[in-house]
């Protein structure tokens, strides 16, 4: 049988409890201000981070040579880079205005720089011209941004001598259009295009092979994100304005927003032929994005006449040589892609 506790012993023991008692409360609420001082920081910091925007047009149309070469999309990405690399955030669009119109446009406020190509030297008033980043542009800044073209001319004599320069290079002008353009299709590719990782992504939220949907897109654009259809698609997707906005698509000249877009109309289309089997449904989704719907319903419609699956690819292809021209060549430029880059 135990002892029973002295009385001073057991008190102590009663101090020692509330003591206790008291320290893990006060520790619970001074967590709970910390959090909160932390949460309050951290709003306070986002806010006094936020980037300035800087807005760059690029015109770089009469560089276009047709040699496969991605120059204007080179030439966007370089913009964009040499933005973030100042610390701003950059609001970089194409533009299909003419050089002197683009100027004017930012002395009235509208633009902060303009890129256009490395070997344009367009007539300007008081306007700062940088020198040529790759042989490929050059930037056009207002005369009070001289700190800003300070800034970009030492940014730029960097990247010409850097490594990054030399793999930007490849994947823009070497890449898989490029070699096409040239008859060079037995060489080697470190990349499809320079859109390959932003791809896998797209495609991976919409459950496709990615070396497909680069396909499509070079069937569509040959990866150039300046990409302008006589029926009005745009951009590396080649998606109609009205139709790219229905997936998110306010810019359809924005590779991301192009490629995205693209993927999410594939993804809808294969949904509407959802009692096709997967490979047959991924057909008749490619043959629509091209076609339209319409086209492929009515080829579907002629199948049911002649008593046959209209869910059956095959089938459906007979039905109409434009679209099956489309697909198959589609499947063509993917298995070619499968061989070169094996999964």
């Amino acid at each position: 049988m135990r002892k029973p506790l002295k009385p001073a012993l057991f008190a102590t023991f009663l101090t020692f409890l509330s003591v206790a008692a008291f320290f893990l409360a006060f520790r619970s609420y001074a967590t709970e201000q910390t959090a909160d001082e932390l949460e309050s920081a951290v709003r306070e910091s986002v806010d006094t981070t936020a980037k300035e925007i800087r807005r760059c047009a690029v015109c770089m149309e009469s560089s276009q040579k047709g040699n496969g070469a991605l120059v204007t999309g080179y030439a966007y990405h370089l913009s964009e880079n040499l933005l973030r690399a100042q610390g701003f955030d950059p609001d970089v669009r194409l533009s299909f205005k003419s050089i002197g119109t683009l100027i004017d446009n930012m002395r009235a406020g509208e633009l902060d720089m303009i890129c256009i190509p490395a070997g344009s030297s367009p007539a300007t008033d008081g306007e700062i011209l940088t020198s040529g980043a790759d042989g490929n542009c050059r930037w056009i800044v207002r005369s009070t941004e001289t700190a800003l073209a300070e800034k970009a001319e030492d940014w730029i004599g960097r990247y010409n001598v850097s490594a990054r320069r030399d793999s930007l290079n490849q994947c823009f002008l070497k890449c898989y259009p490029a070699k096409r353009a040239k008859g060079d299709t037995a060489g080697r590719f470190n990349c499809i295009s320079p859109y390959d990782s932003l791809i896998k992504v797209c495609a991976a939220e919409v459950d496709v092979d990615w070396r497909l949907l680069s396909a499509l897109i070079f069937r569509e654009s040959r990866f150039h994100i300046e990409a302008r259809s006589p029926m009005g698609a745009e951009g590396l997707s080649q998606m109609i304005p009205r139709s790219a906005r229905k997936f998110g698509v306010t810019d359809s000249f924005n590779p991301e927003m192009s490629i995205r877009g693209g993927a999410g109309f594939l993804s809808y289309l294969m949904g509407r032929y959802s009692k096709a089997g997967r490979q047959d449904r991924l057909y008749l989704a490619l043959a629509a994005y091209n076609g339209g719907p319409g086209l492929v319903q009515s080829a579907m419609d002629s199948v049911s006449e002649a008593g046959l699956d209209p869910y059956v690819w095959e089938n459906v292809k007979a039905s109409s040589r434009t679209a099956a021209s489309y697909v198959n060549g589609i499947l063509s430029t993917y298995r070619d892609f499968c061989k070169r880059f094996p999964e």
